[in-house]
């Protein structure tokens, strides 16, 4: 099913989260020991999900790359994060630094009906302010659903399976996404402090088009305190 994504010359690694983030297979361009990692997975029994951990973990893989190729994670997982040491704020500086999209496909723990449909999805709008405002936002919507923010965030898209049916339409629908882009770039001003950037992509004489863009970008280098 991730054929659909990775096309031709693309490489897939497998990284699972539980209550310990494992690198089950380094990148391969081989379908038989992706097929064999994920035939031999099995639940745990643990209470925890440590999805921004695992989800740091796939950055630093993808930061090993070289940085012609492009840069995805596919996070399949719960919508809520129980247990990652760390912050979304950071995996979220991460992934843009690296040029990471990341694409979330999330299921309900308690299989309840899904409110977020895939066709439904139109990523909101991000409020720049200060620096300090702006990782509180973050904070507060991963709270709610760290799938979507992950997302949101880095010009990916969030969508929800209850059913493999769903699930299969769900990579159809991110591959035919990831081969139909046009990769737009620019280099920024050095600046001497972390700035985050909003940024805003429109199609010249079509106003209504719909575009998918990362809604910004953070410049500059630095340790920043941030908040929990």
């Amino acid at each position: 099913m991730l054929d659909g994504i990775t096309g031709d010359g693309g490489e897939v690694a497998v990284i699972t989260v539980d209550d310990e983030v494992q690198t089950r297979l380094d990148f391969t361009g081989g379908w038989e020991p992706i097929q064999e990692t994920f035939e031999k997975l099995k639940a745990s029994g643990g209470d925890v999900g440590r999805v921004l951990d695992g989800v740091d973990a796939a950055i630093r893989l993808l930061a090993q790359k070289p940085q012609g190729q492009r840069r995805l994670i596919l996070v399949l997982s719960e919508a809520r994060d129980r247990g990652s040491k760390a912050k979304v704020s950071d995996v979220l500086t991460h992934a843009q630094q690296q040029n990471v999209t990341i694409y979330t496909a999330n299921y309900s723990a308690y299989v309840t009906p899904f409110t977020t449909k895939g066709a439904e999805y139109q990523a909101g709008p991000i409020v720049g302010g200060n620096l300090i405002q702006l990782f509180v936002e973050i904070a507060q919507a991963a709270k709610q659903n760290v799938g979507r923010t992950l997302a949101e965030y880095t010009g990916g898209r969030q969508l929800g399976f209850a059913t493999l049916h769903r699930l299969e339409e769900d990579l159809a629908e991110i591959g035919k996404e990831v081969h139909s882009q046009y990769q737009l770039s620019f280099v920024p001003e050095t600046e001497p402090e972390p700035v985050y950037h909003s940024l805003t992509v429109k199609v010249r004489e079509h106003p209504d088009a719909v575009v998918k863009a990362r809604p910004g970008y953070w410049n500059g280098l630095g340790v920043i305190d941030r908040p929990e």
